[in-house]
């Protein structure tokens, strides 16, 4: 389903809702508001009322010691406190006898005795009360949140009977019944003040010291046990590293209660007003705001959420969804600059689309002037395009008027014989002033041959001099001097051209790159702009390579939309249509198809329209251009690779219909060829004919002649017939499914050159000269081509590794066919340091293990070497310190008169 630029934001925003509804429904977040709380009181404490609560702790001697516990309570009770409360149970009273029972039950008027719920879910029934307590209430336990024990529970049940808590039944201060206890089972209890807002002394203190009257008089006293050194305490917030006692949260518990400071959190219905107000207004502010006003703007929203929490609990008792909120702003936040980011996208998207359309004007492609030699290139392209003896480019030395030489073709800087590198000088200075190629008045270069003539070019762009080209030539029969200067004219102009580009744009790299320009115009990080100019660079280069391709084919292209118009052409269909005369842009693609396709327009149509509804390719042989001798015509569709959110439609789902004439002349040729290999098997065939024939002649003859000689002649013909017929099939078949990973006969000759000249830079480094020439000798061998270059690779970059400075290395082609069972031997040697047998013999045992290490050339070669024995190859290697390597590669021929025991069309295990 597609989604309009409006419906995408709602629907983030319903997702958005609709998460946070979740969340807040499952109470996840809960604890977590919960400790936002902890840790914003413990910076900033609740300053409350001191509450009518006085805890009086004892230690389990003080119980042991009789009347303690009833002067204790006796002591309290002439103050006239509102109520008193004994936590534990009938064992934390002193031992007394039957007879003094009404004495210590009236000793202990206005006492009451609290027991735990959970000691009583452990402890027979008929211990569960003490006879002689007057009153009897309970302690519910209390649970843990947010890793603190807070949540009171205003009941808890045991065997289906309920047991409620002691401070749900207690009666205020102004004898009110009804305490301010949550509508719910549990609260939270307040834990916002500060450590020892509740008062606690010891029981011995008032004892033997008394407290003043304004501590007990009309206040909630609770006795209990005081936490024993060494046992773990209750952990809550405002002592969270010791604990408390069960008595001080039991009293805390009772301020809440008290105080009605129970704390709650808020409703969903205030979550979810609240989240749609503040994503409401930060959508609506988010409009005008640039993106760093709108992350401190959100950060402001966050620090007053955070703010209005702690507001809330200090005087309402009111947890807050702040995590709630302050997820929705940042989500809000997040959202709103995404919708932006795509909006800046798009827009950035169509100022490059209508960048695409200028960019008709090009200067020279960008590789080359990244390139840190373009002189090599100039010099390449020279000698691929000029037929030239000698040539020597000279460079521009900085601001000075010297020269300095850069690069030589098939000669050195020392065959200059003009020392004078100063184009204030002549000859400089003569063909500056022509500003044309001259012949020097003098000899250039030194030991000039017979009819050798030297050229002197300027090379200066827009009266900016750049350096000088110095060439020699020998002329032919054909020469035209005029239009070969004129030629020296056209490169010189293309090359200053070429180089007063890279020179201009290598300075503005250079400034462009200074950190301390970068710094001032605040461009250390990479700026929207540079990414713009970069992706328009990029993919200026893309259409140029594209187009290049299109116009570059063999094949003659053109495509047609779905209602038959032209859309792309190729240069070779242009040309094909102007000399065939077919005006291509006036032909629908029917038109097109009947026309070179000699068919009806009927026939047209139905193959047009079996293309169409059935998305197939077909092809069909024309003749339609006189220029070659035969085409094939394939039309396919080219299939719509829109998204389903594009506003383009394509009928069909067919972006085009692609013409494709296919010239099959060369395929022709090359059949042809293979068709000459076969009448070549076939007189050998022939004459393998001719031979049993004969044979079998000298068989008919009368008795007396010898059968059995002439019988073993056709036996054994007729066995060579079926062997040759088959291997002709399958070489064959391999020649034109040949793969990679075949085995078959290749002309390793022209492939050891092809590895040399890519290799032909590390050698140069090395200043090492590789010693090869071409045999004249037949080399096709049997070999998997892809892993025979990479061993040759390997075996001459070890060679080029390990050789002396400027030595030779040497290779030689063998031809041992005669001698050695059809067998192609290659010698590798070099001057060079050597390696140790023991190194030698280590890598040939572990030739099998994986290479992590690219360096290792021996490594590589043995390898490589062993996937030759599949080939029946063979690799044997000589070394030692101080003698270099030589390499023994010994290769299977591939010869016709012996086609037994081959391995065509064999592929690598």
């Amino acid at each position: 389903m597609l989604t309009t630029p409006l419906q995408r934001p709602i629907l983030l925003g319903i997702a958005l809702i609709a998460g946070l509804s979740s969340i807040t429904a499952m109470g996840i977040l809960n604890s977590s508001n919960i400790g936002m709380i902890d840790q914003l009181f413990q910076w900033i404490p609740n300053q409350q009322t001191t509450p009518p609560i006085l805890l009086i702790s004892t230690t389990e001697t003080e119980r042991n010691t009789p009347g303690l516990l009833q002067n204790l309570v006796k002591k309290l009770n002439e103050d006239k406190p509102h109520a008193l409360y004994l936590f534990g149970h009938s064992a934390m009273l002193p031992p007394f006898s039957a007879q003094d029972s009404t004495r210590i039950k009236n000793s202990f008027k206005n006492l009451t005795l609290v027991d735990s719920v959970t000691r009583l879910k452990q402890t027979h029934r008929s211990k569960q009360l003490p006879s002689m307590a007057n009153n009897t209430a309970y302690m519910t336990a209390i649970t843990i949140q947010a890793g603190h024990f807070r949540r009171w529970h205003k009941e808890q049940a045991i065997d289906s009977k309920t047991y409620p808590a002691f401070q749900s039944k207690l009666r205020n201060l102004d004898n009110s019944v009804h305490l301010a206890l949550p509508s719910s089972n549990t609260g939270v209890i307040d834990f916002s003040m500060e450590d020892g807002f509740v008062p606690i002394v010891k029981a011995q203190r008032v004892l033997e010291q008394g407290l003043a009257t304004s501590l007990i008089e009309n206040k909630f006293i609770l006795i209990g046990n005081a936490l024993e050194p060494g046992h773990p305490g209750f952990t809550v917030p405002i002592r969270a590293d010791t604990g408390i006692s069960q008595l001080e949260l039991q009293g805390y518990a009772l301020h809440s209660a008290l105080s009605k400071r129970f704390l709650k959190f808020a409703s969903y219905l205030t979550t979810m007003l609240g989240a749609l107000l503040i994503a409401s207004l930060s959508i609506l502010l988010f409009q005008w705001f640039p993106p760093q006003f709108s992350a401190t703007y959100s950060i402001s929203i966050c620090l007053l959420l955070v703010a209005a929490q702690w507001l809330s609990v200090k005087f309402n008792a009111l947890i807050l969804p702040a995590w709630e909120w302050i997820i929705c702003q940042i989500m809000t936040l997040i959202m709103v600059y995404q919708l932006r980011r795509n909006k800046e996208e798009q827009a950035l998207n169509r100022i490059i689309a209508e960048t695409n359309s200028r960019l008709s004007e090009r200067v020279q492609p960008l590789n080359f002037n990244r390139i840190d030699d373009p002189w090599r290139k100039i010099l390449n392209m020279v000698n691929q395009q000029l037929n030239l003896q000698r040539s020597i480019f000279l460079e521009k030395v900085g601001n000075d008027h010297r020269l300095k030489e850069i690069e030589a073709l098939d000669c050195s800087i020392n065959d200059i014989s003009e020392y004078r590198r100063d184009y204030h000088r002549a000859p400089y200075s003569d063909a500056l002033e022509v500003n044309r190629p001259i012949i020097p008045f003098r000899d250039y270069f030194k030991e000039v041959d017979e009819g050798e003539i030297q050229y002197l070019i300027p090379l200066n762009f827009v009266g900016d001099v750049l350096g000088f080209w110095a060439l020699t030539l020998f002329p032919d029969e054909h020469f035209d001097k005029e239009l070969f200067e004129n030629n020296l004219v056209n490169f010189s102009t293309q090359i200053s051209e070429l180089l007063y580009h890279r020179k201009h744009w290598k300075l503005h790299d250079l400034k462009s790159q200074n950190p301390w320009i970068k710094l001032i115009s605040f461009e250390i990080g990479q700026s929207l702009h540079t990414q713009l100019t970069h992706s328009v660079t990029l993919l200026e280069n893309r259409l140029n390579t594209l187009e290049d391709i299109f116009n570059g084919l063999s094949t003659a292209a053109i495509v047609y939309d779905i209602f038959g118009q032209v859309l792309h052409t190729n240069n070779m269909i242009e040309y094909l249509s102007r000399i065939n005369d077919i005006a291509i842009y006036k032909l629908t693609a029917m038109d097109l198809l009947a026309k070179t396709g000699e068919m009806s327009l009927d026939d047209a149509r139905k193959k047009l329209r079996y293309v169409t509804l059935k998305n197939q390719t077909i092809a069909i042989s024309s003749r339609a251009f006189s220029s070659h001798t035969s085409h094939l015509l394939r039309i396919r569709p080219l299939l719509s690779t829109a998204k389903a959110n594009s506003d383009q439609v394509h009928p069909f789902q067919i972006l085009g219909i692609l013409f494709e004439f296919i010239d099959i002349s060369q395929i022709q040729q090359n059949i042809e060829i293979r068709q000459d290999v076969t009448n070549k098997y076939f007189n050998q065939i022939r004459n393998n004919l001719s031979t049993i024939s004969l044979a079998n002649r000298q068989v008919l003859k009368p008795n007396g002649v010898d059968k059995s000689q002439w019988t073993n002649i056709i036996k054994e013909k007729i066995e060579d017939s079926g062997e040759l017929t088959r291997q002709i099939e399958q070489e064959l078949k391999s020649q034109v499914y040949m793969s990679e990973q075949q085995v078959v006969p290749v002309n390793i000759s022209p492939t050891i050159a092809r590895v040399i000249e890519a290799l032909d830079e590390s050698a140069h480094n090395k200043e090492v000269s590789i010693f090869y020439e071409k045999p004249e000798l037949n080399t096709l061998s049997y070999v998997e081509i892809k892993t025979f270059e990479t061993l040759i690779s390997a075996i001459l970059n070890l060679l080029i590794s390990d050789a002396a400075h400027e030595s030779i290395i040497c290779i030689v082609i063998l031809d041992e066919s005669k001698q050695d069972l059809n067998k192609i031997k290659i010698n590798f040697s070099n001057m060079g340091h050597g390696v140790p047998k023991e190194q030698l013999e280590k890598a040939l045992l572990h030739a099998h293990t994986h290479l992590s290490d690219k360096d290792d050339y021996l490594a590589q070669v043995t390898s490589l070497a062993k996937k030759m024995h599949y080939w029946g190859g063979e690799l044997h290697i000589k070394t030692d310190i101080g003698s270099g390597f030589s390499i023994d590669l010994i290769l299977k021929s591939f010869a016709f008169t012996s086609l037994k025991n081959t391995h065509f069309g064999k592929k690598q295990p």
